[in-house]
């Protein structure tokens, strides 16, 4: 076998051109939320960061915010899914590198949706952890009204 040569211009063009559009297809995640584990000191600290509305939830609130949260990722995620597979198409019926650009920050919107969940839900652990509030995925358990 024979040594390959070296890589034309329009190869390492096309090459650095898939990179980009790779690249640019990433998002950054989302800072973690400080480690508390059982510091009651980083857990009071933790929420007095906490956005107001969060702070005066009951248990059943939260639970409930959370789980809406978890549907609302659902949705988010199907929607990310359901536009690859067009960008997909879109690239291979039309080319590769233009539609694979022009479609790469399309669903920078609901990124941004589900990273603000993320966030929202750090926030509700807090509150949980802050409240003692049941770890169960029984919300019935933390519903007042129910006994």
């Amino acid at each position: 076998m024979g040594k390959a040569g070296p890589l034309r211009t329009s190869t390492k063009a096309l090459v650095v051109a898939m990179s980009v559009v790779v690249a640019g297809c990433a998002r950054q995640a989302v800072n973690l939320p400080p480690e508390i584990g059982d510091d009651r000191a980083a857990l009071s600290a933790a929420l007095g960061k906490l956005p107001d509305d969060i702070k005066k939830m009951s248990c059943f609130e939260i639970k409930d915010d959370y789980q809406h949260l978890a549907k609302h990722d659902a949705d988010l995620e199907q929607r990310i899914t359901a536009n690859r597979g067009k960008d997909q198409a879109a690239a291979l019926l039309t080319g590769f590198i233009v539609p694979a650009m022009a479609s790469a920050n399309r669903d920078d919107v609901t990124k941004k949706l589900l990273d603000d969940n993320q966030i929202r839900r750090d926030h509700l652990i807090v509150a949980m952890r802050a409240n003692s509030c049941p770890s169960s995925k029984d919300v019935s358990a933390l519903d007042p009204g129910v006994r």
